[in-house]
């Protein structure tokens, strides 16, 4: 996982920077999470993050994990969870689908 800390957040858009200084913008939505203004850093697959991996997208959407719009969790799908860190406290999430 790589973590990326939030520089900016406009409503879903997140600017985002990596420890080793690339930036990304990705527009992310996360479903039941209060507090959103208090992301401090999230932590997401590289995978996630490479515009050539096949299920790339700079819109994502995650919620609570085991939820019926995400896959089942598996070593195949580990890329589905993203963490996020709100006031010193980790918070894991699953990637949702349709």
């Amino acid at each position: 996982m790589k973590k990326l800390k939030v520089i900016q957040r406009e409503e879903n858009k997140y600017y985002l920077m990596s420890d080793d200084n690339e930036g990304y913008l990705l527009n992310i939505n996360f479903l039941k999470v209060e507090d959103c203004d208090r992301i401090k850093n999230i932590y997401i697959s590289s995978e996630l993050l490479d515009k050539n991996y096949y299920e790339y997208s700079n819109y994502y959407t995650f919620g609570k994990l085991f939820q019926s719009a995400g896959r089942k969790i598996c070593e195949r799908t580990i890329q589905d969870i993203v963490i996020i860190e709100i006031d010193n406290k980790l918070i894991y999430l699953q990637r949702l689908y349709g």
